[in-house]
């Protein structure tokens, strides 16, 4: 996904074959949507996002992005981009949320959304500085995640370095308030 060191470059598509700086993709019953948190009020990337997750048949919706937009490590969350996004995750039954840029490992509950933030990947680690509303779990720890999903839900399991769990989870699909 693309991410803050892909402002002024092209590291992304050139590394991953990323076409766009936001996309989507389908496996079985979940549909993933990869936004560019570079420009979270791009109005071309709004409708894509809406478009795509109101026409979306599978029943788990995952969006993810670099820049966090509610977290408790050090960057803070990125303005503007929770009340640009999240009342769309909401609208359009998003399960779970999954955010990189700070080095660490944190799961937020805000309301039916679950936050994981997974910027463990090897770079120096943030400490955890926040308390936002929800926070569940906050490690600084290397870390990568074990995701699975069925037509009920989500479930995932973080795990450090060592191969211990340092979180384990479940999220119900939602369901969508009406339109």
């Amino acid at each position: 996904m693309w991410g803050n060191h892909d402002v002024g470059g092209t590291s992304t598509a050139t590394v991953l074959g990323a076409t766009s700086r936001y996309y989507t993709f389908a496996q079985g019953p979940l549909r993933v949507v990869v936004l560019d948190a570079n420009d979270p009020f791009d109005s071309a990337q709004a409708a894509f996002l809406r478009a795509t997750l109101a026409a979306a048949p599978e029943p788990v919706r995952i969006v993810a992005f670099h820049q966090p937009i509610r977290t408790a490590g050090l960057h803070p969350p990125l303005a503007g981009a929770l009340q640009a996004w999240e009342p769309i995750f909401l609208r359009y039954g998003v399960a779970m949320v999954l955010q990189g840029h700070n080095h660490d490992y944190e799961r937020i509950r805000a309301g039916r959304l679950t936050y994981v933030t997974t910027g463990g990947g090897g770079a120096p680690l943030y400490p955890c500085i926040r308390r936002p509303a929800g926070l569940v779990r906050c490690v600084s720890t290397h870390n990568f995640l074990l995701v699975s999903a069925d037509s009920q839900g989500v479930s995932v399991r973080a795990v450090d370095l060592a191969g211990r769990t340092i979180d384990r989870f479940t999220v119900p699909v939602p369901t969508p308030p009406p339109a």
